[in-house]
């Protein structure tokens, strides 16, 4: 089971598709690294460990994956909209101190049947994009 819970209150809780897969797992690694030359031409790096900051990406893999229900979204979305949301997310025995990332598009829903006017039922494919807090 994969849920995001508001840490504030563990009142909003919602449960993420199980199939939901971790786009950026192993490409988002938590060393970072500066380089420079030196008029010279000489190489001058610092490296550091990141502690903070860590982009977390996930999604349905090919865009077929990972339906939420629209009642669900709708959760989801009241979670986007608060401004001092901080969140855990709990994925594969892992847990996640995360914030939604607006500089990304936190939240992409799109539906997987057109319809003009969808129930709570209706279903949509979702990707999310957070960032680490701790």
């Amino acid at each position: 089971m994969i849920t995001l819970t508001d840490i504030a209150d563990g009142t909003i809780n919602v449960e993420l598709p199980d199939d939901l897969m971790f786009a950026n797992e192993f490409s988002s690694p938590s060393v970072r690294q500066t380089t420079t030359r030196t008029i010279g031409g000489k190489l001058v790096y610092s490296r550091g460990q990141m502690y903070k900051g860590r982009k977390l990406q996930f999604n349905g893999g090919d865009g077929q994956d990972a339906w939420i229900a629209r009642a669900d979204l709708l959760k989801l979305r009241a979670m986007v909209d608060r401004v001092t949301g901080v969140y855990m997310l709990q994925f594969d025995a892992t847990n996640y101190k995360c914030i939604f990332d607006y500089e990304n598009d936190p939240l992409i829903a799109t539906p997987v049947l057109d319809c003009s006017n969808p129930d709570d039922s209706a279903f949509y494919h979702l990707e999310i994009n957070l960032l680490t807090v701790e």
